[in-house]
């Protein structure tokens, strides 16, 4: 179904409605470690498998949450630890990287000096480890890629990239 983000209530109800349970997961930090977070939503995956009773389990990732579903799902997939995953759909997720314009974090950036506005977005989110992680250029890195990124993108390649066993 093609839904706005706006009917996501109608959406849930539906399908709490038709009999499934809907677990949201949200982060103490979502702008933390992505190797962190995606260690703890392999945690909340394994527990709902325990609460399951060997019922099948879709996961489903917004936005940075479909890249941390990818990596817990290829960190189980590789550490061979069993799951009844049947499903992982991501939606609006950044698998290529995300874009600020290089030029918009770079005047964030010099003018958080002067405004604490600017300080607080650039502190609580442009200098975070998931941005940098994502960021396909960041405005801390004179090479335009940050090092957090060129790490996740080397795990990533070296993880095999999407997990394979949960259709």
């Amino acid at each position: 179904t093609n839904l706005a983000i706006a009917q996501a209530p109608a959406v849930l109800a539906k399908y709490r409605n038709a009999g499934y349970d809907i677990i949201y997961v949200d982060f103490f930090d979502g702008a933390a470690d992505m190797d962190f977070n995606s260690e703890v939503l392999i945690k909340v995956i394994q527990e709902v498998q325990s609460m399951m009773c060997g019922d099948k389990v879709h996961v489903v990732g917004v936005s940075m949450g479909g890249i941390l579903a990818k990596m817990a799902l290829k960190k189980m997939e590789n550490r061979n630890l069993p799951n009844c995953v049947s499903s992982y759909t991501s939606f609006d997720a950044p698998h290529q990287g995300a874009n600020i314009p290089l030029g918009v974090q770079r005047f964030v950036s010099h003018v958080s000096s002067i405004s604490g506005d600017c300080k607080d977005i650039r502190d609580r989110m442009l200098r975070r480890p998931a941005a940098r992680q994502l960021l396909v250029l960041h405005e801390s890195s004179n090479r335009g890629h940050d090092q957090l990124r060129q790490d996740y993108l080397r795990w990533d390649s070296l993880q095999g990239g999407y997990p394979k066993n949960v259709w």
